[in-house]
């Protein structure tokens, strides 16, 4: 989906997040990414604890299909969170 999108490149599995993790300057993502076995399964611990440790800011997208709820958070559509993150993402790289 990345590459379909216009990514220059792409890379899919443990290994790929694990090793990018620790060289990312910001990680936008489900709430999940940071979960061992979150996103039904597809993170693994390990990658999960990449991610969360990673140095990069993190921007996650609440998702209740989780089954994590975040206290104070609105009950918004995913378009907004969306919406919400993107504009969180261009502030944080100074576009």
């Amino acid at each position: 989906a990345m590459l379909k999108a216009g990514a220059a490149q792409g890379a899919t599995g443990e290994n790929a997040v694990v090793y990018n993790a620790a060289r990312a300057d910001l990680i936008l993502g489900p709430i999940g990414v940071i979960l061992a076995n979150g996103i039904l399964g597809e993170v693994s611990p390990a990658m999960a604890a990449a991610v969360s440790g990673s140095g990069a800011v993190k921007i996650l997208i609440p998702s209740s299909s989780c089954g994590v709820y975040v206290a104070g958070v609105e009950e918004c559509r995913l378009e907004e969170y969306l919406h919400r993150a993107a504009e969180l993402a261009e502030r944080e790289l100074g576009l």
